[in-house]
């Protein structure tokens, strides 16, 4: 009668031991597309520095890139929204988790948006206004950084993803991207292994064994 006892009891904490989830707070870096100077090497171009000269269009990606559709595809590209390439893209940066805090980089190259008009930006459907409005110049490049308000990181949690939607509209701006970037924290619930559970179950087993040997 003990040893069933025993045994209820083994199968109740290995029972909560499986349910319980653990919340952790991680830190995420997730890149879209290299950091490799917009194609030409990062010896060559190295971040904030000047575009080499280059051509209308100017296709520098690697197979992998070319190949992308989470938004890789349209960096080391110069222009970026115009054909060849598609005038809207989305970048998608998944989520393991609950996103508590974040910031949106961006290599970006060749920007005149006074002179020719601005790209039109979303964070998941919700538009950005004037976030890419800088008149940088048509070779230089700078890398800049978006943080997320509270509601950007509440739509990103709600999809399970950060999706970045970069349209040309009416602009006929020639720019190019290296790569995008999203840096932040996570909040992720962890459920253990069932290796753990079952060496958990496996002690409490051997102490049952203990006790009725005495």
């Amino acid at each position: 009668m003990k040893a069933f006892r025993y045994a209820c009891a083994i199968a109740a904490f290995v029972g909560f031991f499986a349910g319980a989830a653990h919340a952790a707070i991680v830190s995420i870096d997730i890149r879209i597309g290299d950091n490799d100077g917009f194609g030409f090497g990062a010896a060559a171009v190295p971040d904030g520095s000047p575009l080499l000269n280059i051509n209308l269009p100017e296709d520098r990606r690697s197979a992998a890139e070319a190949a992308a559709t989470n938004g890789a595809q349209q960096t080391d590209f110069y222009s970026s929204v115009f054909t060849p390439l598609p005038f809207s893209f989305d970048v998608i940066f998944p989520l393991g988790g609950n996103l508590l805090t974040a910031v949106f980089e961006v290599d970006m190259g060749g920007f005149q948006a006074t002179q020719f008009g601005q790209l039109i930006v979303a964070f998941n459907g919700v538009a950005q206004p004037n976030l890419f409005d800088f008149q940088d110049g048509a070779f230089a490049t700078a890398v800049r950084t978006f943080g997320l308000d509270a509601t950007a990181l509440a739509n990103a949690n709600a999809a399970g993803q950060f999706v970045v939607t970069i349209s040309r509209g009416d602009s006929n701006d020639a720019i190019a991207f290296d790569y995008f970037r999203l840096v932040g924290r996570e909040d992720v619930v962890t459920v253990p292994e069932p290796g753990s559970i079952a060496l958990v179950a496996l002690a409490m087993l051997s102490l049952v064994g203990l006790r009725r040997r005495r």
